[in-house]
């Protein structure tokens, strides 16, 4: 299981890695629904390769665009808060 882990930073990258991580709890505290569909997939298939003999990275592929869609997630919605954020600090400054 940890080598399927370990094999989403070699394709994906460490930083949309860890984006998805975070848009898992973001969907959990937003979109429920929609953390039912996209986060299931890639959580049994890691779980299923790992429990197989033989283990290949190749093998994440079918993985790799929900975790981009994740990834995609995160950062708009960490770009959006901080754009609103900005937007208000902006807003309060005096002229």
């Amino acid at each position: 299981h940890l080598y399927y882990l370990w094999t989403a930073t070699w394709g994906l990258g460490w930083a949309p890695a860890i984006l998805a991580l975070v848009a898992v709890g973001l969907l959990a505290a937003t979109e429920p629904k929609l953390l039912l569909v996209l986060v299931p997939a890639p959580v049994l298939y890691v779980l299923f390769m790992g429990f197989q003999a033989r283990f290949f990275g190749r093998w994440l592929l079918p993985v790799l665009p929900i975790l981009c869609l994740l990834a995609a997630y995160a950062v708009t919605r960490l770009v959006t808060r901080a754009a609103r954020g900005r937007a208000s600090a902006a807003t309060k400054r005096p002229a």
